[in-house]
């Protein structure tokens, strides 16, 4: 039995517990390979953006790009302080 693969974030690098001002991704790419994984996922890519968003003071957008495919980004439609899913308006 092989374990599952974690989830994986882009850009990588991002161990740390919180980046910087100056290192805060705007946006991430989220892959999960199970629905177990995906909370946790989400979570940590929306802590690490937030920081962009609160310097650029915009919400946060969590769009749904494929199963297991998250994008999450700092999003000037999305008031500062808020975070707001959707799907990929392609229908992906």
């Amino acid at each position: 039995m092989t374990e599952p693969t974690p989830a994986v974030l882009e850009p990588s690098g991002l161990d740390q517990e919180q980046p910087t001002e100056t290192e805060a991704p705007e946006m991430l790419e989220i892959s999960v390979n199970s629905a177990s994984e995906v909370d946790t996922a989400l979570e940590e890519a929306i802590e690490h953006v937030k920081v962009a968003a609160n310097n650029h003071r915009t919400g946060i957008l969590v769009t749904r790009i494929r199963p297991g495919g998250y994008i999450v980004q700092a999003h000037s439609a999305v008031p500062h302080g808020l975070v707001r899913q959707r799907n990929d308006p392609e229908g992906n």
